[in-house]
């Protein structure tokens, strides 16, 4: 049902965007679940810090189950700031074909249902309204999580899970990030590049699909123009399960991510 990315050398594991795509009817863990009156739509009136109330609906029409936490302190996971030892800042780039709105979504990944925004509520959903603007986000040592981006409040849930490419993360001694597009290979297009100078987008450091539009069995993905060498920033392929793991380095035990956000 599930597969596991584990870097080679570390602890510290990404469960991938292409394994959560089966799994449909897990019970969410308490500590992030959403309640059945959250279920029953969001509180628009009133949304988080850094989420506006035009985004807010776009989140609940879709089948959000919660807004983001949102909070502005060291919470042991991912927060807004750049306090944190691992920092990356977003940046709404949507401009080709006329610029657009991005809301910024990031989850921590702790178990199979993750990844699921219709049952977990994410740590972040932040509103970018206009091209050039940015959110910086911390994120606490040995942890992994994923990011992506609604565009234009257009982007739609699949399965409860953001139907878009996606970034996948892990921090610490064997930190790592790639481009996912396994959960949508018609996605908007995402861009990232770390402080050591490791590039992952659409081409580079980037799973795709062998066949269709969406993939996640075992067999059915691969890891594009990651060898090491091939770029500086500690660019690596590894396989766990007979499947590719792996991705850019290069904030190993700390360091910055730019990431941005295209039509």
């Amino acid at each position: 049902m599930a597969r596991s990315r584990r870097q080679e050398q570390g602890s510290a594991y990404l469960l991938s965007a292409s394994a959560l795509l089966a799994c449909r009817a897990l019970v969410a863990s308490p500590e992030n679940a959403v309640s059945a009156v959250e279920k029953r739509g969001l509180n628009c009136n009133n949304p988080v810090w850094g989420l506006s109330r035009e985004d807010c609906q776009h989140m609940s029409n879709i089948g959000f189950g919660s807004m983001g936490k949102n909070e502005n302190h060291d919470n042991g996971a991912i927060w807004v700031g750049n306090n944190g030892k691992t920092t990356a800042t977003y940046r709404n780039s949507a401009t080709e074909g006329g610029a657009a709105s991005i809301i910024v979504v990031v989850w921590l990944q702790t178990d199979y249902v993750s990844s699921f925004v219709n049952v977990r509520q994410p740590y972040i959903t932040w509103s970018l309204p206009n091209p050039g603007d940015t959110v910086t986000i911390s994120f606490a040592q040995n942890i992994a999580g994923a990011f992506a981006a609604l565009n234009h409040r257009i982007t739609i849930l699949k399965d409860g899970q953001v139907f878009n490419t996606w970034g996948e993360f892990s921090t610490g001694p064997y930190a790592t990030v790639d481009v996912s597009r396994e959960p949508n290979m018609g996605g908007n297009r995402m861009e990232i590049q770390t402080s050591g100078g490791c590039h992952a987008n659409m081409d580079k450091c980037v799973f795709k699909c062998h066949n269709g539009n969406r993939c996640g069995a075992s067999g059915e993905y691969y890891l594009q123009n990651c060898e090491p060498g091939s770029q500086p920033g500690n660019p690596h392929i590894g396989y766990y399960d007979n499947n590719p793991s792996g991705g850019c380095g290069g904030f190993e035990n700390g360091g910055h991510l730019d990431v941005q956000f295209h039509n």
